[in-house]
């Protein structure tokens, strides 16, 4: 027993005593954590659904591998306590359920579908009522697929993933150019929260991968040595900082109710004229020294108190740090867990050359095995995603070995982005004099740090007809005004661009919530990197959650926005067939459960009142065509005509209850003509009409259209953080399609 430590055995011993007397697995789980010495972030509930339903040999090798400074002993204690946590979304994903786990509301009406199916052809297998695909391709009916032999084998298919109401995301075809793809992309990953006071963390960055994304962002800025005080570095989340030092630093000040503003404010101010103090405090000569040579500058100081690595955080705000050999190593641990499909990484860089080079080091140290390496003299081509398993790419802005403009064309493009962003309206309230700021420029990039960016070299965009947007490699970064701006003064240049080369696009900087844009128009510019803040679950996460279901960072764009013909000011005038379809949708809603999770206090009773909102967003064939004479073809509507997206917005009555019965009512959409489906979506809000909570987000689900099944379906539901639930809703799907 001494061999497993005391806490690990009173762990065990709690674990034992608060099952027995069935206490809530959360409450568990972050008692376990605690006494194990890891944060709850590492819960199995936070891992791939694969996780719960793994055998107890995999989770331990899948724990050991995201979690290697965990003891061997504490694994095994984790992998024990992850079998348990399985819920009806984990089933989902693992192709098995619960014929009992049926509420009493959706069993009632699944048993009247049983019958009635019955009734009209108990010969009949049911699937191929559904129009499944494996019944339909494989045509096998009778004792292979008779799912209404009896109603426990109908239930046992209603609770199995085939009654799921989305196909899965289909990513076989991994040939094409990595321009071809849609690729899930978060913007200002680091952060936690809203964009000026959350907290930075390494943290952020497993949670999204874990999730799927497949493009994230660091911005780097100078570290301060560790022997500072609060007033040069500011506080600091890095698991590195010692813990002398984070016992003499100021803790950030506790912002509630009136007062958050007022301290927001001052703390603003603060950073603002610390920020000018460090500028105007800068040696001219020390500068001018620093660019004329591409070498870093040497540390002065030998004692290892004062070194500084560089850190991570959203500059000129509150936003406390995070060291960025954290976030490396938590790209390195995480990157490959959900997918093996490459990983981007922008970098957004406001260190000095020396912090550089040390970037440099510590990404080849954590990063060696999963860099390209390639010689970066030589102008490559895009290669296939199917040739860049378990890589990533580097994005940064590109600097040649002996080149005198880089800096300027550098520091271009940091003006823009700080202009968007807000930051130098915080100047100018210090009382800075612009002119005096655009005197003292940044050094530039390194050269070491730009080769690092093989297949995605990022450059300042001035027009689509610069010399930079012929080169296969370079990766263009508007933000979200300055593609809207493209798409009203040059359409089709912009659409010509993204078919054959890479474009991300980042959230205005006036989203200090954390807001999202909505990225299905971005996606019918082409864009393959839509940037979204991950921290804030809202209707932009919820379609790109849609497009990225069940991890998947990589999907291939519709032809149209990859096929370029000869002519490319023609190649918008022939689309293929099929493309652009006509759609009539009704939805028949009979029951929910679950909708609540079970730790919510007001998950059951009457007081819960839920209703459900249908709304979908549609992408016509006027948002995505721009010649006149191909958009009549399609559409009776004029190029440019808006319609009110209201006759697209439904909502059900109101239910009671945590497993609420909406009796069949039946959604049915207007006719819509001239879409393109992949770019479609159907959105579910489940919104609470209880008095005091009116309207809050309870639970939700959002589903690419070209993915909709027919039939009898489960809706999997999520919570209104974006985490799975066990939540579900039995719906009827009527859907039928044709060519417009």
């Amino acid at each position: 027993m001494a061999f497993f430590g005391l806490s690990t055995v009173f762990a065990l011993c709690l674990v034992s005593f608060f099952s027995s007397i069935s206490l809530p697995g959360h409450f568990i789980g972050e008692l376990l954590c605690g006494l194990l010495g890891f944060p709850p972030e590492l819960l199995p509930e936070h891992f791939s659904p694969r996780l719960a339903s793994s055998s107890l040999h995999d989770r331990i090798h899948l724990l050991r591998d995201q979690t290697p400074t965990i003891s061997p002993i504490r694994i095994l204690l984790l992998s024990l306590f992850a079998g348990e946590r399985i819920t009806m979304a984990g089933a989902e994903a693992v192709g098995s359920a619960d014929t009992t786990s049926f509420s009493a509301a959706v069993l009632a009406h699944l048993k009247q579908i049983y019958e009635s199916s019955r009734q009209n052809d108990p010969k009949l297998d049911f699937g191929s009522i559904q129009g499944d695909e494996s019944v339909l391709q494989t045509g096998k009916l009778g004792a292979d697929n008779d799912n209404l032999a009896s109603l426990a084998s109908f239930l046992s298919y209603m609770a199995s993933p085939v009654a799921r109401a989305h196909r899965d995301a289909e990513n076989s075809d991994l040939s094409s150019q990595i321009a071809h793809y849609y690729i899930s992309s978060s913007h200002n990953t680091y952060l936690t929260g809203n964009q000026l006071y959350s907290e930075a963390s390494a943290a952020a960055y497993t949670n999204v991968l874990l999730r799927g994304c497949r493009c994230l962002e660091i911005d780097v800025w100078d570290g301060s040595s560790r022997s500072s005080s609060i007033s040069d570095s500011g506080p600091t989340s890095s698991s590195s900082s010692s813990q002398s030092d984070s016992g003499n630093r100021k803790q950030p000040p506790n912002l509630k109710g009136h007062s958050r503003m007022k301290s927001l404010s001052d703390g603003v101010r603060q950073i603002v004229k610390r920020a000018a103090s460090t500028r105007s405090s800068k040696r001219p000569d020390r500068l001018r020294a620093n660019l004329k040579g591409n070498a870093p500058i040497k540390t002065e100081s030998t004692d290892p108190r004062a070194v500084r690595e560089p850190r991570v955080l959203h500059g000129h705000t509150l936003t406390k740090e995070v060291s960025f050999r954290d976030v490396c190593y938590a790209i390195r641990d995480n990157a490959f867990v959900s997918s093996d499909l490459p990983v981007i990484v922008s970098l957004e860089v406001h260190a000095d050359l020396d912090q550089q080079q040390m970037m440099v080091d510590i990404m080849r140290e954590a990063w060696n095995d999963y860099l390209v390496e390639i010689d970066s003299r030589e102008e490559a081509n895009l290669p296939r995603l199917q040739d860049l398993r378990k890589k990533i790419l580097i994005k940064v802005k590109w600097s040649p070995p002996t080149s005198t403009t880089a800096e300027e064309v550098a520091h271009a493009e940091e003006d823009i982005e700080e202009a968007e962003s807000g930051v130098k309206d915080l100047d100018l309230a210090a009382g800075e004099n612009p002119s005096s700021q655009k005197k003292e420029k940044k050094s530039k990039i390194l050269h070491a740090l730009s080769e690092l960016a093989v297949y995605t070299r990022a450059y300042h965009f001035s027009h689509f007809a610069q010399k930079e947007a012929a080169m296969p490699t370079h990766v263009f970064s508007l933000s979200e005004a300055a593609v809207k701006d493209a798409h009203e003064n040059n359409r089709q240049a912009l659409l010509n661009h993204n078919r054959e080369f890479l474009m991300r696009v980042y959230p205005s900087g006036i989203r200090l919530n954390s807001s999202n844009l909505n990225p299905i128009f971005f996606w019918q510019q082409g864009a393959q990197m839509v940037a979204l803040n991950w921290q804030n679950c809202d209707k932009g996460m919820m379609i790109n959650d849609a497009m990225f279901p069940n991890g998947v960072g990589w999907v291939m764009k519709p032809s149209i926005y990859r096929s370029i013909s000869d002519n490319a000011d023609s190649c918008n005038n022939a689309l293929p067939d099929g493309t652009i379809q006509n759609l009539d949708l009704s939805i028949e809603i009979y029951a929910g459960q679950n909708i609540r999770k079970l730790t919510d206090n007001a998950a059951s009773g009457n007081s819960f009142r839920p209703y459900i909102i249908c709304q979908l967003h549609l992408c016509k064939a006027e948002d995505i065509l721009t010649n006149a004479a191909e958009l009549g073809k399609h559409s009776k509507a004029a190029p440019g005509d808006e319609k009110s997206s209201t006759k697209y917005k439904l909502r059900t009555k109101t239910s009671v209850g945590n497993d609420p019965d909406f009796q069949a009512e039946k959604i049915e959409f207007p006719h819509a003509e001239g879409i393109l489906q992949d770019l479609s979506f159907i959105r579910f809000k489940i919104k609470d009409n209880e008095f005091g909570r009116r309207d809050s987000l309870v639970a939700w689900a959002c589903i690419r259209l070209d993915r909709l099944k027919q039939g009898y379906r489960f809706v999997h539901l999520k919570d209104h953080l974006g985490q799975p639930s066990a939540g579900a809703l039995l719906i009827r799907i009527n859907k039928r399609v044709s060519d417009s």
